[in-house]
């Protein structure tokens, strides 16, 4: 037992000997051989503020007071590092033996700014002048001079990056990480943990052989990065090269956020990428000097359908400097359609994105609605759809698409689109068409459920009460000019049409600047709001309109005809084309002339009725016939309908129950021509 406490003893003498040897040097010399072993390396200063002070538990070592870099003399901070100290922890049995070698190391609050000015210079490329003596080292003696590092520690550091190139920044903050470099070992093992633009962050990483990737070479690597709800694991090779980064590593990724993804990136995603969920990416990076490939197969869900997709970019040797490259995606919508895109991609160029994109869609009404978007359309409309256009994204998220071809169902349009990624989202155009077909919006026979459903009349006769439903019109807002050469509305035609239709809030506004029918045009304002209820209101008029065909395809009438202007200002609401109908309300005026009354001659009858009844194949010619209407709850009010013919002239006044389909109506002759 006597013994163990003579060695004890003799252990104790050791340590205290070799500390105080330790700290012999006064603290602001300690300083100023670091900060000039520093500067001869790179150019940057050290300093060293506060004392030095030793520490025996739990690890033998010292501890120093605030430390810092300076900076590039170009760059926008004074220093490039700041901390407010240090632990050194060093391993004992070799400092008995004469030799300081650091076994821990812990940087307390460090601060790093790094930054890249407009040429592309980094204040982080600290090389020094190259070693005079090249000559190769034994393996042995390399591998003792190798540095070892049993633990790193950095605690609550934070990172500032800023690009002027591109005017980009990030704050990485929070940080807490450790590194291992094991002695007599090529593997090092990093884990770091932080907060990146508001994100919670994490890297776990193990390199193969770190002391070949810091001479340039290539070492395996391997691990995980985490940001928010994403996740990334790879597994390959990388290297540091001469000042291009070598990787080639297999990718797994998983995106929990595809929205806060894309935000990372600088894009501002529309809300509906928030119902993409579950992706999952499986793929391969390359990195040299000569160029990158990357690779991946896309799986997810978009809604409650599975999304599956490609997703390639390939860049020059100039990747480093000016990121641009050439991209292809393809994704897949079950059941609903795909999208096809083909361009570049770089935050060198003007523009984010610019290239071809072909979207096709077998179930156009169901893909609005895993986004989101409800039509209420009639059954047999929203089935099929296409876009062919040249699309070009702006770093914001504004897109615009140039020599666009639309087709919905049946219908062919082209012109240019702007979409601005707001709440809720913009858009901008301007369309042409040749014939357009919208008689499938408003046939007798199509309802406008909830589901889009068709069905019957609930009454056998009058208006239809079948419940109609126009949805989806708050779901974004709009500026759009429509030309077409012609327009089947089913219960009409129209010729050249002009319109420009305004959406904000859920209300459609449509400026009718030139619409052609009947031999005349129609000019005006309709306004429309959707919704369980559909309301609208009109203020248009139709001049030198004939009279025959108007009375004839709206109210299957061709008794009369004539040429001349009418104005009709009506508004409505309702949940069916009943309760439309019967709640119709406003006021509007008629002014025919140079027309007839098809089927009776009243002049005739007057001179001989025999004559004017004796089949109807006379007409009572007109001069003018004019009047004014007023109409509340479907019910319209005439009292001065006036009739000139040049033998006689009339006057009328009744009602017309429009909602319940009756008329009372009553005329009398004022005087007779000589």
């Amino acid at each position: 037992m006597r013994w163990l406490i003579r060695i004890a003893v003799a252990l104790v003498a050791c340590v205290v000997v070799a500390v105080g040897l330790l700290f012999l040097l006064p603290a602001d010399r300690i300083g100023q051989l670091a900060s000039d072993q520093l500067e001869r390396q790179t150019g940057r200063k050290l300093t060293l503020s506060g004392d030095f002070t030793p520490t025996l538990f739990p690890t033998l070592g010292v501890k120093t007071g605030a430390i810092t870099v300076s900076n590039a003399d170009w760059a926008s901070e004074p220093l490039m590092i700041s901390a407010k100290g240090a632990t050194v922890g060093v391993n004992l049995s070799a400092l008995i033996g004469g030799n300081v070698e650091v076994e821990t190391f812990e940087l307390l609050s460090p601060v790093v700014y790094l930054e890249r000015d407009a040429s592309g210079r980094a204040n982080w490329d600290l090389s020094g002048p190259t070693p005079r003596d090249t000559t190769t080292r034994p393996q042995a003696e390399t591998d003792s001079a190798r540095p070892s590092l049993a633990l790193g520690r950095i605690v609550d550091g934070d990172i500032y990056f800023r690009d002027h190139s591109t005017g980009t920044s990030h704050a990485l903050g929070g940080i807490n990480g450790t590194v291992s470099l094991p002695k007599g070992k090529t593997t090092a093992r990093i884990a770091v943990s932080g907060n990146l633009d508001g994100r919670d962050g994490a890297i776990e990483a193990v390199l193969g052989d770190w002391p070949a990737m810091m001479e340039g070479g290539i070492s395996t690597v391997s691990g995980t990065l985490e940001l928010g709800a994403d996740t990334v694991g790879f597994d390959g090779t990388a290297g540091l090269g001469d000042g291009v980064p070598t990787v080639d590593v297999v990718l797994n990724a998983s995106l929990g956020d595809p929205s806060g993804t894309a935000a990372r990136f600088g894009l501002n995603a529309p809300a509906q990428l928030a119902a993409l969920s579950g992706v999952s990416l499986e793929g391969k990076v390359l990195l040299s000097s000569a160029g990158v490939f990357t690779q991946a197969d896309l799986k997810g869900v978009y809604g409650k359908a599975p999304v599956t997709g490609r997703l390639s970019a390939t860049g020059d040797e100039s990747w480093l400097e000016t990121p641009e490259f050439n991209v292809e995606t393809f994704l897949s919508l079950q059941g609903t359609g795909d999208v096809d895109f083909k361009g570049r991609a770089g935050q060198a160029r003007p523009n984010l994105l610019s290239g071809q994109l072909l979207a096709r869609f077998s179930d156009l009404r169901g893909g609005l609605r895993l986004a989101g978007i409800e039509t209420g359309t009639p059954k047999g409309t929203f089935q099929t759809g296409k876009l062919d256009g040249e699309l070009r994204v702006a770093a914001s998220g504004k897109a615009r698409l140039k020599n666009v071809v639309i087709t919905l169902d049946q219908n062919v349009v082209s012109g240019e689109i702007a979409f601005r990624p707001q709440n809720p989202p913009y858009v901008e155009a301007t369309l042409d068409a040749g014939k357009l077909d919208l008689s499938d919006y408003i046939s007798d026979d199509a309802s406008v459920g909830a589901e889009g459903t068709g069905g019957k009349s609930a009454a056998s006769s009058g208006w239809s009460k079948e419940p109609i439903r126009l949805q989806g019109l708050d779901a974004l807002d709009a500026d759009v000019t429509l030309r077409a050469s012609s327009v089947d509305l089913g219960v009409s035609q129209l010729g050249l049409t002009l319109i420009n239709a305004r959406l904000r809030d859920g209300l459609l506004a449509l400026d009718l600047r030139d619409v052609r029918i009947f031999d005349g045009a129609v000019s005006g304002r309709i306004t429309l709001r959707g919704g369980p209820s559909v309301a609208f209101e009109t203020d248009v008029t139709a001049r030198n309109v004939e009279l025959e065909p108007l009375l004839s395809q709206l109210l299957d009438m061709d008794r009369l005809r004539g040429t001349g202007t009418t104005r009709l200002a009506l508004r409505s609401q309702g949940g069916s084309v009943h309760e439309i109908m019967t709640s119709l309300s406003g006021n509007g005026s008629v002014e025919f002339g140079n027309g007839a009354i098809k089927g009776i001659d009243l002049a005739a009858m007057m001179r001989n009725l025999k004559s004017a009844f004796g089949g109807f194949q006379g007409a009572t010619e007109f001069t003018s016939l004019d009047g004014t209407f007023s109409m509340e709850r479907g019910v319209l009010q005439n009292v001065d309908l006036s009739l000139i013919s040049p033998l006689f002239r009339a006057a009328g006044k009744g009602s017309v129950d429009i909602g319940g389909q009756a008329m009372n109506y009553g005329n009398r002759l004022i005087d007779t021509a000589d």
